[in-house]
């Protein structure tokens, strides 16, 4: 005995309602506008899109075994350089991965032992002028003594034009950390990205 089905349809829009046995397709289309802005006009014509004006990147192929070791001298960790052509900001990113065990032996043997507090430092230039600086660190509780991972954001707004290179720097805090130590042993990645202005 045959039974005939009608079509359902939904009150409100009046799609087809489908049986729960049945599987439901749902299409969406989203239209998405083509941006047809070109960049600065040159003599032969546009000079591209605007967007992304420069880009450039460091991600050291391998970490020392060992790690770099930090004290409360300024070390250099890596540097990248962006090669500007027109005003731009440039945005910095970068992670850094950091521990410190005999931090957290001195910890264990003496509560009274200070904070260990690290402070990453952005240059613009090899050993130029600090462009963005800010700490990062950990209590003496010995729960926390594990590897740590920092992140670091800065938009330098007047990077200047042609290349400009930037260099990620590290160093124990000499007031609140005097005489300890940490190593970065990674990951460490630095990203520069200019944007037009």
């Amino acid at each position: 005995m045959g039974t005939d089905k009608k079509d359902k349809k939904c009150k409100e829009c009046g799609h087809s309602k489908f049986d729960s046995k049945q599987e439901q397709k749902v299409e969406v289309n989203i239209n998405v506008p083509e941006h047809d802005k070109k960049g600065a006009q040159g003599p032969q014509g546009p000079q591209g899109q605007t967007g992304v004006a420069g880009f450039a990147f460091s991600v050291p192929a391998s970490e020392p075994s060992l790690g770099l070791s930090v004290s409360n001298v300024e070390v250099p960790i890596t540097s990248l350089t962006v090669t500007i052509t027109q005003n731009a900001v440039v945005e910095l990113r970068g992670i850094v991965g950091w521990s410190s065990p005999a931090f957290a032996s001195l910890a264990m043997i003496s509560p009274n032992f200070f904070d260990l507090v690290i402070i990453f430092r952005i240059r613009r230039g090899v050993g130029g002028p600090i462009i963005w600086e800010a700490p990062d660190g950990t209590s003496v509780d010995t729960d926390e003594q594990t590897p740590f991972l920092s992140s670091i954001l800065n938009i330098d707004t007047s990077p200047g034009l042609g290349p400009v290179t930037y260099e990620l720097t590290a160093q124990i805090d000499p007031v609140l950390s005097p005489g300890s130590s940490a190593e970065i042993k990674g990951p460490i990645v630095f990203v520069g990205t200019a944007y037009p202005v």
